[in-house]
């Protein structure tokens, strides 16, 4: 539903344990996001980081692929 909403391929990440955050494709790049994520998680104690996974959610092909901060895809 969330694709049919925003019309596009988008992101998808926790903000905290309770939270995941959504943003179109068109509005940040895979490297921004995951330089976003790393910056985000610098500083934190271990146990306070959510990780430095997101996922890509392609609208066409009604799937999902796995991304880290270390801009590894898996």
């Amino acid at each position: 539903k969330i694709g049919e909403m925003i019309g596009e391929n988008y992101y998808i990440y926790p903000s905290s344990v309770h939270e995941w955050e959504v943003v179109s494709c068109s509005k940040v790049t895979k490297e921004e996001l995951a330089n976003d994520i790393s910056e985000r998680n610098e500083g934190l104690l271990p146990e306070h980081v959510l990780g430095k996974e997101f996922y890509l959610y392609d609208v066409k092909h009604s799937s999902y692929m796995r991304c880290n901060s270390d801009f590894d895809e898996e």
